[in-house]
């Protein structure tokens, strides 16, 4: 038997790395301590991407993250 691996993105045959990226659609949420989490509203949706597909997914996620730390340091900084 032959399994072979296909990029959800592109189609193309997956060598060498890959990712699985897993996304989940939820609401944020807090509970009386103030912890947060996501609470699912549908099944997790799950992709296998080749190296070039995922470039794009990594940029987006780091700019995602670099925003929410500067929205945290300009809260917590005087006058913030």
């Amino acid at each position: 038997m032959i399994i072979t691996a296909i990029c959800d993105a592109c189609r193309v045959a997956l060598e060498g790395e890959t990712t699985s990226l897993q996304m989940t659609t939820g609401t944020i949420v807090s509970n009386a301590s103030g912890a947060v989490s996501i609470r699912s509203t549908r099944s997790p949706a799950a992709f296998n991407l080749c190296e070039n597909c995922v470039e794009p997914v990594r940029q987006v996620l780091g700019q995602m993250i670099a925003n929410g730390q500067r929205r945290r340091a300009a809260a917590s900084s005087p006058g913030g």
